[in-house]
């Protein structure tokens, strides 16, 4: 998962540079594949981590939050994100300020999905560690605590 966002992210800065006017394949597809490719690492073991931390009489339920959450990040995405880098009203006619905002924006989504792959790192180890010290207690081996 953390490699999944780290190439999302990347993927989100290689279309902040892109310049004014780009060529899609030179300015867009590298970006835009890049992302992709990350997504496709990030998505599979996201849904599997979410459905293994439910009870197994929830799982549907689980399956359902973990979809609205998502569906709920995109919208707010699309609401608020341009509002946030300042494309609002007539904004939108301007396109060297549609240019500016598209690149303020894509390095705000990096820097939010940099901060995501923290956070699972961090709560994924110490998952690890938590699973570790239990399987330890539970074969009557002494837990290891750095």
């Amino acid at each position: 998962m953390v490699g999944g966002m780290t190439l999302v992210a990347v993927g989100f800065a290689l279309l902040a540079l892109a310049p004014a006017n780009p060529t899609y394949v030179r300015d867009i597809l590298p970006g835009v594949s890049v992302q992709g490719f990350g997504m496709s690492m990030l998505v599979s073991p996201l849904t599997g981590t979410v459905l293994a931390a439910a009870p197994s009489g929830r799982s549907g339920l689980a399956s359902g939050i973990n979809n609205a959450v998502s569906r709920t990040a995109g919208l707010v995405a699309v609401a608020a994100l341009p509002m946030l880098v300042g494309l609002v009203g007539s904004a939108y006619q301007d396109g060297e300020r549609v240019a500016e905002a598209f690149g303020t924006g894509m390095w705000w989504c990096a820097g939010s999905v940099l901060l995501g792959a923290m956070a699972a790192a961090v709560g994924l180890e110490s998952d690890v560690r938590r699973r570790a010290s239990s399987s330890a207690e539970h074969a009557g081996v002494p837990a290891h605590h750095p």
